[in-house]
């Protein structure tokens, strides 16, 4: 009698089988296109808010900060598909306003700065990208994954973020479209801000880096990117996040060989 497969390598095989799919899935979607490197170069302003709560689940204490921020990324396609990438940022940060009894802040200035890097796929019809980013509150996790005709309309799944300063998202989901001359991607989901925070327990201060956020958890927010070609190699592109810590970034899209835009 022929043994009787177990449980575990049953689950194994649907995995392999899985996996396998996928693969053929990528290969399948393969771009045509010829390698090509793009740079892109952004500020932006944004509003931080981070609430104290109390044990009984009242506001505390309220930090407002005026952040102002740069950021660069570099991200690189080969004509596989295979695609790498890395970002870094800065960020000035302002205490405009801080709402408790105690001696007050305002006017303290401080700096952070990130670094993120990520490896994934880009094909025709689906692409992936696995990765992580580094700021003095945590390390960010990143994952994002795309479908649809990518040179045209897709929806989008996306988890954290490389430019954690700039692009404060934690959970979104969005969509993207694409013509020769702009394209445009709205996304909803939730969004935290790294920030210096500025706290007192028994009379003592003490300063933390922080996730900032108005909710005692993420904060609901929308979002909408826009770019525009003003050349074959150059876009200018936009971000705003509308929340009650809302932001806006201006940037420029550089593409040093292939013809992937926008």
């Amino acid at each position: 009698m022929a043994p009787v497969p177990s449980k575990r390598s049953a689950w194994f095989r649907r995995l392999g089988v899985v996996g396998a799919t996928f693969t053929c899935l990528c290969c399948a979607t393969l771009p045509h296109q010829t390698a090509n490197t793009t740079v892109e170069l952004s500020g932006g302003y944004a509003r931080a808010v981070h609430n104290s709560f109390g044990c009984g689940g009242n506001v505390v204490a309220t930090q407002i900060d005026n952040q102002e921020i740069g950021g660069l990324s570099v991200v690189h396609e080969r004509e596989g598909g295979l695609t790498i990438g890395g970002a870094v940022g800065g960020m000035r940060e302002i205490v405009k306003e801080v709402r408790q009894y105690d001696a007050n802040p305002t006017g303290r200035i401080d700096w952070m700065g990130s670094g993120g890097a990520f490896a994934g796929f880009h094909g025709r019809w689906i692409a992936w990208e696995l990765g992580a980013a580094y700021t003095p509150v945590a390390l960010v996790p990143y994952a994002a994954v795309r479908g649809g005709d990518l040179s045209r309309f897709w929806g989008e799944l996306r988890a954290g973020s490389l430019q954690p300063l700039m692009d404060p998202r934690l959970f979104t989901f969005g969509a993207g479209f694409r013509s020769d001359l702009f394209s445009v991607r709205p996304w909803v989901g939730f969004i935290g801000r790294p920030m210096h925070v500025y706290q007192w327990h028994n009379g003592e201060r003490f300063e933390d880096n922080t996730l900032g956020t108005v909710n005692n958890t993420w904060d609901p927010a929308g979002g909408l990117e826009a770019a525009f070609s003003v050349s074959e190699e150059a876009d200018v592109f936009f971000h705003v996040i509308g929340a009650e810590a809302p932001s806006g970034q201006i940037g420029l899209r550089i593409r040093l060989g292939g013809e992937n835009g926008l």
